[in-house]
């Protein structure tokens, strides 16, 4: 039988080859690590899964399909920086609809983009200088200590609800919006509707919805008063400023739009009492720093606040639209592809956080925080990306609620209470979160 034998190596052969071995390396380095669909994956465990997966795959980007459509996934310092290049990213037609119809609102400042993105984001950073927030902190604080001088008759507090209500007093009265006693269960339970579960499907994802269309009619007709003339507030209020904003092209907005940007000013007041929540818990797993806040160090309280928001989780992504094709460390990315942001990953990377999943507030005393690196509520600069122009508040209002925590009242819980539930959106404790044996000082 006569046997094959190789041809006699040929210049042009060799040459051949290597251009085929590198047409190879390219086409790798070129493509997107890609794993199967993820959606049942992401929505089991929506703030651990993305970072997880890059690990193991080695990648800070990776391809896959949510909810039957096409996604990217990207994490990490660099990643968010590029996430937050508008010549790359787009909002438009980013954010999923159930979504938007529950947590955004349609027409929001969060799925605009250019132009008329900076118009409106301008309006909500005039909202949030110095002496606004003072007086939004001025009011919790009053809130929240009239409200603890009823806890000791209890035997259980549910801080969840207590600080709901007390943030819903607070910014509405911030706000300038008129809000009766008898009100205030309504509006606290329409604004939590409006964050809390709003991704689920079934029952509690219509119950956001009913509650959406609520919230709006109920912000839609005090701007409608206001503009009438019906109803007076202050001209420094968020209620006249969005009452009379104008959009970029000149005319005042639409009422729809208005009652959509006002609820999206009180929602995310609200929402801080998740992270209030993840305060009183750090504080009870960390009693030597509760020593430390209750002395009054305004260094070590930046710093414990920061901490709170970076280690425990929030939103676990922000989502964006890739705006053109273009390439990013070897990696190309198509045009019209929804890409999540994964905030959560991204604060707990261990290229950027020293023992990252060790709750250690010592480190923003040690380090310089980047725009980039540390994201709990969005990356880049506050007036020109879409990083929630609210973070100073939440970071004042973390204040508060530490320093009360720490010097006000003494509480215990239960150990349920001190596990998370990662499925949750927001996640809280597996529990009712519930302070225990409460003693408020006098």
């Amino acid at each position: 039988m006569a046997t094959r034998t190789h041809a006699p190596d040929h210049p042009l052969r060799r040459m051949a080859g290597n251009a085929v071995g590198r047409a190879l390396r390219v086409l790798r380095r070129h493509r997107i690590p890609e794993i199967g669909d993820c959606t049942l994956a992401l929505l089991l465990d929506p703030y651990r899964f993305v970072g997880r997966t890059c690990a193991e795959i080695g990648s800070d980007v990776f391809a896959s399909r949510f909810l039957l459509r096409p996604t990217l996934f990207l994490m990490g310092q660099e990643g968010a920086e590029l996430f937050s290049n508008p010549a790359y990213f787009q909002r438009r037609g980013a954010v999923p609809l159930r979504l938007q119809r529950t947590l955004l609102g349609r027409g929001g400042v969060q799925t605009l983009d250019g132009e008329r993105h900076h118009w409106r984001k301008a309006m909500f950073m005039s909202l949030v200088g110095p002496e606004q927030v003072q007086r939004l902190v001025s009011l919790t604080l009053r809130h929240l200590k009239s409200r603890a001088q009823g806890w000791p008759g209890f035997i259980d507090i549910d801080f969840y609800e207590e600080m709901r209500n007390v943030l819903t007093r607070a910014v509405c009265a911030w706000a300038g919006l008129p809000l009766s006693e008898a009100e205030v269960p309504l509006r606290t339970q329409q604004l939590t509707a409006l964050f809390d579960q709003v991704a689920l499907f079934g029952p509690p994802h219509w119950r956001s919805l009913y509650m959406r269309r609520q919230a709006e009619r109920w912000t839609r007709d005090v701007v409608r008063q206001v503009r009438k003339g019906k109803f007076t507030t202050p001209e420094n209020s968020a209620l006249f400023t969005v009452a009379w904003q104008r959009d970029s092209d000149g005319g005042l907005l639409k009422l729809h739009t208005a009652a959509v940007e006002l609820l999206n000013v009180l929602r995310p007041v609200v929402a801080v009492s998740v992270y209030a929540v993840f305060t009183a818990m750090a504080l009870e797993a960390h009693p030597d720093w509760r020593e430390k806040l209750a002395r009054g160090n305004g260094r070590m309280l930046e710093a414990f606040v920061q901490e709170v928001r970076r280690f425990y989780p929030f939103f676990p992504q922000a989502v964006a639209r890739t705006r053109c094709r273009f390439e990013w460390k070897g990696l190309r990315f198509r045009k019209g592809v929804r890409v999540m942001l994964d905030l959560h990953a991204t604060n707990h990377d261990p290229r950027l956080w020293d023992a990252p999943d060790t709750f250690r507030p010592e480190r923003f005393l040690e380090q310089a925080v980047g725009a980039y690196g540390f994201i709990p509520q969005g990356a880049g600069d506050h007036y020109v990306n879409h990083r929630c122009p609210g973070e100073g508040i939440t970071v004042e209002l973390l204040k508060v609620v530490a320093k009360f925590l720490a010097r006000d009242v003494n509480f215990e819980l239960d150990a349920e209470d001190r596990e998370i539930n990662w499925r949750r959106l927001p996640p809280l404790p597996r529990g009712e979160f519930m302070l225990r044996n409460v003693e408020v000082m006098q």
